[in-house]
């Protein structure tokens, strides 16, 4: 038997062999990708935060802002560091009051 020709190796050895390096290769391909997982949702995050204080930069400026009870709660942790002296509620459906109430601030 040739070591260099694997033809000419029995079939469990080169199924061993070959189950062996694709181990390898998939632990550094796991390893690789976890990584790559990482960095995205970090750099994800990173963006994430610029446009909250980007939004939140323009919206201070703002005299006006229109948003459904809806809108107020999906954005509830966007919102809460801006104080709005006044809110009106329009709402084609029917709201219940807590609705209308988590829309407020502390100085509305």
């Amino acid at each position: 038997m040739n070591v260099f020709d694997l033809k000419t190796w029995p079939i469990f050895d080169r199924w061993r062999i070959n189950n062996y390096f694709i181990g390898i290769l998939t632990k550094d391909t796991i390893q690789s990708l976890n990584d790559n997982i990482n960095k995205y949702t970090a750099a994800f995050k990173m963006k994430k935060n610029i446009e909250a204080i980007k939004s939140q930069e323009f919206l201070r400026t703002q005299h006006v802002i229109a948003m459904t009870t809806t809108g107020r709660a999906k954005y509830n942790q966007f919102l809460k560091d801006l104080d709005f002296p006044i809110v009106i509620v329009e709402e084609a459906a029917e709201v219940f009051e807590a609705h209308i109430l988590t829309s407020l601030t502390r100085k509305t």
